[in-house]
C-alpha cells in the first residue's frame, strides 16, 4: 500500500488522522479501485469518484462517511464511471460554429 492509498474499509477510516479545523483536507485514493477515493476533513469523510474521460475531468462527491456505507458508495461509483464512459456527462457538446450561429443566434 502506498501512502496515497488506503483500503476502504470502517477500521481504516476511524483509524486515518483527521486535519485540524482549518488545514488543507487530506484525500486518498482507494487501493485497487483508482477512481474512487475519500477525502477527510476536520469533521467529515466525503466519499468520490474522480475520472478523466475524452479530455475532461469528472470530480463528484458521492456521499459522506458513516452515513453512506463503503458498499452502496462502491455500487454508486461504479454506476456513474459507467455513465462517464458511456458519455452521459458531457460537459461540452460536439456542436459546430455554424450551427450555433443558425440554432441559436439568427432566432433571436
Amino acid at each position: 500500500m502506498s501512502t496515497n492509498t488506503i483500503s476502504f474499509t470502517a477500521d481504516a477510516f476511524k483509524a486515518h488522522p483527521r486535519p485540524r479545523v482549518g488545514e488543507k483536507p487530506i484525500t486518498r485514493r482507494r487501493d485497487g479501485a483508482r477512481h474512487q477515493q475519500v477525502t477527510f476533513y476536520a469533521n467529515t469523510i466525503s466519499l468520490s469518484l474522480s475520472k478523466s474521460f475524452k479530455g475532461q475531468r469528472f470530480n463528484q462527491v458521492i456521499g459522506h462517511w458513516p452515513a453512506m456505507s463503503i458498499s452502496a458508495f462502491e455500487k454508486l461509483a461504479n454506476e456513474r464511471l459507467a455513465q462517464i464512459e458511456q458519455g452521459y456527462y458531457n460537459k461540452a457538446s460536439s456542436i459546430l460554429v455554424g450551427d450555433f450561429f443558425i440554432d441559436y443566434v439568427l432566432p433571436m
